[in-house]
């Protein structure tokens, strides 16, 4: 819904608050396996990522929690929605881009294997798709829609996805193409806050630390 000044004439989409986090590590991010759209289960190092990202955020009081339907956002979400009390609700639309052929091999095999087609994808987004994959133009018209529907919809609302997709919106944040080289990271679990009235601005990107004594939490 609109706020109005009525002297002034001027509308505008209230103000919303978008916490968006990738997943914990998998075993596949351990290897370097590309996962695509593909599931792969949490490492242990991932479990204890996710049980940080609840301690961090857990009390925010988010209206609403949204997570991708793959299996490692998922759980990842409902670590955080322990804490808070709240249902997760999986959105297909947040799913990674579906990256063709590459899914399920390491990046050396991919290397190997397909090295005219990696030199064209130039291994992150760009305007050409990787075959029987997703176009990068495509993926990006999808997760921002429903990135735009669930910030329209809610004043602070906690969304648990996929590095393609905060990517995303960091670029969409900062007028970059998907031609762009990334300089930005892309950690597991970093914690990313936006904000939204109709124009997305960003607030804080890539905060892990939450993450700093990690190593001497017990597995979970």
């Amino acid at each position: 819904m609109l706020e109005c000044e009525p002297l002034r004439g001027v509308c505008r989409l209230p103000m919303s608050k978008l916490v968006l986090v990738r997943h914990g590590e998998t075993t596949w991010n351990a290897e370097r396996r590309v996962q695509g759209q593909l599931e792969a289960p949490l490492s242990a190092r991932g479990r204890l990522q996710a049980a940080a990202l609840a301690r961090a955020i857990g009390r925010e009081g988010f209206d609403a929690i949204y997570a991708s339907d793959l299996s490692r956002a998922r759980e990842t979400a409902e670590r955080i929605a322990a804490v808070t009390g709240a249902g997760v609700r999986l959105e297909p639309r947040l799913r990674e881009r579906h990256y063709g052929l590459f899914q399920g091999l390491t990046w050396d095999e991919v290397r190997q294997r397909y090295p005219g087609e990696l030199a064209r994808a130039k291994l992150i987004f760009t305007g050409m798709s990787i075959p029987g994959g997703e176009p990068v133009e495509e993926f990006a018209e999808r997760t921002l829609a429903i990135l735009g529907e669930i910030a329209a919809n809610h004043r602070h609302a906690l969304v648990v996805a996929h590095g393609g997709l905060v990517d995303a919106l960091y670029r969409h944040v900062n007028g970059m193409g998907y031609a762009e080289p990334r300089r930005n990271p892309l950690p597991n679990a970093g914690i990313n806050r936006f904000v939204f009235d109709g124009i997305w601005r960003l607030e804080v990107f890539a905060d892990t630390a939450h993450l700093t004594d990690l190593d001497a939490q017990p597995a979970v």
